[in-house]
């Protein structure tokens, strides 16, 4: 694929951060890439604390933060940042969530 290496790095780092942060002592955290036609699906799939439903609509709001993150650290920036650059690199995400699992799904054009 095409894109801003560093930027794409960063989207996907911050997933990854955020799953483990949010993943507890045992969980699992599973990174995944496929490329099918013209798309590169990037899944990050954790068995976290999970995202409570009201809070998944301004998800990737700036200084977002969900109910049950408040004893984490963190801004409420990292989803937004990723979202930018998703958004920059005419992609999309998405996220699934509930107690003890999340799914965030990144789709980018392949070249």
């Amino acid at each position: 694929m095409r894109g801003d290496d560093l930027q794409l790095r960063r989207a996907v780092g911050n997933l990854l951060d955020n799953a483990i942060k949010f993943t507890p002592e045992g969980g699992t955290v599973v990174v995944s890439a496929a490329r099918k036609d013209h798309c590169i699906t990037i899944t990050v799939n954790d068995t976290g604390i999970g995202i409570p439903a009201d809070d998944l609509p301004g998800l990737f709001s700036r200084f977002h933060r969900a109910r049950n993150a408040n004893t984490y650290p963190g801004s409420g920036l990292g989803l937004a940042i990723i979202r930018a650059i998703v958004d920059a690199h005419h992609g999309g995400i998405s996220v699934d969530s509930a107690p003890g699992a999340t799914r965030f799904v990144v789709q980018l054009p392949a070249a």
